[in-house]
């Protein structure tokens, strides 16, 4: 699995300093950034729509990942 690489074991018990996030934790830096699924971006041309990223449906689309990326690179939460 995945998720069992991604931190180190705690092989030392006594060291009270060390944290790993649990594999399913939403909190961890790990866990999926939603983006989802619409069958109208298959066939969205952004060549022939200069205002293509401000569409509702790429808004709604992307919205959780952006938001939840830029929290996670610049640490705000908007």
């Amino acid at each position: 699995c995945f998720a069992e690489t991604l931190y180190d074991d705690n092989t030392d018990a006594d060291d009270l300093d060390s944290f790993n996030f649990a594999p399913q934790e939403s909190e961890a830096p790990h866990f999926p950034l939603p983006i989802l699924f619409n069958s109208d971006l298959v066939g969205l041309d952004p060549a022939l729509h200069a205002d293509w990223h401000e569409q509702p449906l790429v808004m709604a689309s992307y919205r959780n990942f952006l938001l939840g990326a830029t929290e996670l690179l610049i640490g705000q939460d908007f």
